[in-house]
């Protein structure tokens, strides 16, 4: 009747770390529009690989779900972009 859920408490520690440690490099290198930028795409790719990896551990990864993970990133480097650049 209830399904076990599994505990996925490491995974969003990773990402919590993940994000965390972005927002401090942005904080410290937002002078250089190209290091914010190889910033973003790092943290973005990173953010499509957890997800990828999070879905994929707890068993129900699709296709729509991978994509809606490269959409995220996709809109937030275009948000990112246009409001710096």
């Amino acid at each position: 009747m209830f399904r076990s859920q599994p505990n996925h408490y490491i995974d969003y520690f990773i990402l919590l770390t993940t994000l965390a440690f972005s927002a401090i490099a942005v904080r410290t290198f937002h002078f250089t529009k190209s290091t914010l930028a190889l910033i973003t795409l790092a943290v973005s790719l990173a953010y499509v690989f957890w997800g990828i990896f999070h879905h994929k551990k707890a068993g129900h990864i699709d296709q729509k779900i991978v994509l809606e993970y490269f959409g995220l990133a996709l809109l937030v480097n275009i948000i990112i972009a246009t409001l710096v650049f």
